[in-house]
């Protein structure tokens, strides 16, 4: 059930960068972003 889901969640992100509704420095801000605020939260 997992592997369905991780590749119907691979297939909509590419979907969405083929369309041009987003772009890898927008999604890769928001990850970098979200892996920062996860680490403060930690240290606290």
């Amino acid at each position: 059930m997992a592997v369905a889901l991780a590749i119907i969640n691979v297939m909509w992100l590419e979907s969405n960068y083929a369309f041009g509704q987003r772009n890898e420095k927008q999604t890769r801000e928001r990850f970098e972003n979200a892996s920062r605020k996860e680490e403060a939260d930690r240290e606290g």
